[in-house]
This record gives C-alpha cells, sequence and structure tokens, in this order.
C-alpha cells in the first residue's frame, strides 16, 4: 500500500484526475477568505474547484461561540453585528463576496429541522439576547433561525444559487473527546428526530414568500429517505 501511495498518479490531484472528477465544493464559513480558491483559479486544472456557503454558525445561536463569531464576521465584512439587521447586511456582502469567486451552493447542517414564527421583532430580540449573554427561550431560538433560513433563502434565489439541507447529526456524543479535542471532529452520530412537520413548514413557508430557491435535501438516518422523497414532490 505504501509503495502504491507514493506513486505520483496517488497523490491527492493525481486521485482526483484518475477518478474522473469534473467539479469539487469544498466546504466553507462565511468568514474564509477563499484564499485557496484564488491561488487554485489561476492554474490550469482539469476539474473544477468551487466554494461552497456553510453558515452553520450563523445559525446556531443556541451554541457557544456566537458572540465570539459576531465579532470575527463584523470585521471580515467591514459591517459591525449590532443588531439581527446589521448582520443580515453582513452576511449578504459576505455572499457576494463568495459569489465572486465561483459559490453557487450553499450547504446547511440541520441537525434538528428548526421552525418557529420568523418574526423580525422576534429573532432580533433573540439575537440582542444572545449578544448580550442572556438565555433564550426556545422560541426565541427556533424564531431566529427561521427568519435567518429564511432570509438567505432569498439571497440564495435572487443569486441562482441551490440550497442544501442535510439533516439529522447528533453531533459530540463524547464528552471525554470533546473536552481533549473540542467540536466536530469525529465523535458524531445518527440522530433519530422526527423532521417531517419542521421540514414542510420550512419549505413552505420559503414557497409562500416566493423566496424558495432550488433545494437538495438529504438525511444520514435512511429512516427518513421515504419522508424527503415525498416532501421533495410538494414543492417540484
Amino acid at each position: 500500500c505504501n509503495a502504491i501511495l507514493a506513486q505520483p498518479e496517488m497523490s491527492a490531484r493525481g486521485i482526483i484526475r484518475k477518478s474522473g472528477v469534473q467539479l469539487i465544493c469544498t466546504t466553507d464559513d462565511p468568514i474564509d477568505d477563499l484564499s485557496d480558491h484564488v491561488k487554485l483559479a489561476k492554474e490550469n486544472l482539469p476539474f473544477k474547484v468551487y466554494p461552497a456557503w456553510r453558515p452553520d454558525k450563523v445559525i446556531n445561536i443556541d451554541r457557544g461561540g456566537f458572540v465570539d463569531y459576531m465579532n470575527r464576521l463584523s470585521r471580515v465584512s467591514g459591517i459591525q453585528c449590532l443588531n439581527l439587521e446589521s448582520m443580515i447586511k453582513a452576511l449578504a456582502l459576505r455572499i457576494d463576496f463568495f459569489h465572486a469567486h465561483g459559490a453557487r451552493l450553499s450547504d446547511h447542517a440541520l441537525d434538528a429541522v428548526p421552525f418557529g414564527i420568523p418574526s423580525t421583532h422576534i429573532a432580533g430580540e433573540a439575537f440582542r439576547k444572545a449578544l448580550s449573554g442572556a438565555p433564550l427561550t426556545e422560541s426565541e431560538i427556533q424564531s431566529y433561525k427561521t427568519y435567518v433560513l429564511m432570509e438567505l433563502a432569498r439571497m440564495y434565489k435572487a443569486h441562482g444559487w441551490a440550497q442544501q439541507y442535510h439533516i439529522g447529526a447528533m453531533r459530540n456524543n463524547n464528552p471525554l473527546m470533546f473536552e481533549k479535542y473540542g467540536p466536530d471532529v469525529g465523535f458524531d452520530s445518527i440522530d433519530d428526530t422526527c423532521i417531517a412537520q419542521n421540514l414542510s413548514h420550512l419549505l413552505a413557508e420559503q414557497e409562500r414568500e416566493g423566496v424558495l430557491p432550488k433545494t437538495i435535501l438529504y438525511c444520514l438516518n435512511p429512516k427518513d429517505n421515504y419522508v424527503i422523497g415525498t416532501m421533495l414532490g410538494n414543492f417540484q
């Protein structure tokens, strides 16, 4: 195995060429500078490499590090994310930046599909409380997540992007490994929460507002494949 892997055609690019890959989309956070994409764009590669927009840290207002992330988004965008409105403007600028570098696809990890009243007032209050460190109610969390997903869908539709929702991960299950290494380093597994009602409500709200973009749905739990397959049929 080592002898084979040492051959030039078994490098990362060699394997890509050998496999006949035509297009690769990486996973990129809204605050990423996409510098590697700038470098790759200057090379004469036999395959294309584009960024895909993954704003999970924007959506997950109920997880640690949200305030720090908003500070970083403020620095990168040049817009102080002091309230919900300014944060949405910062995201719009970042989407324009990603679009200019070839992005045409978003990627959302909806571990559990959210749905709440997409109220500017409720979502804005949730954002204010999160920045101040105040605890959020479940209804505020759901309203915020739904509102931001709606606004992002609006931007995707305007830019001709597709949105991906990948659903059903249960993350950071091993507490000792989480304490040692932090989140998202391999101790995730399949969740079994119900997804049908909230997924229906979320897509229906986007359809009602005329902002439902091209959408790709997939789930880590095969029990939900029939739910997703029939749900897609509702919005063809």
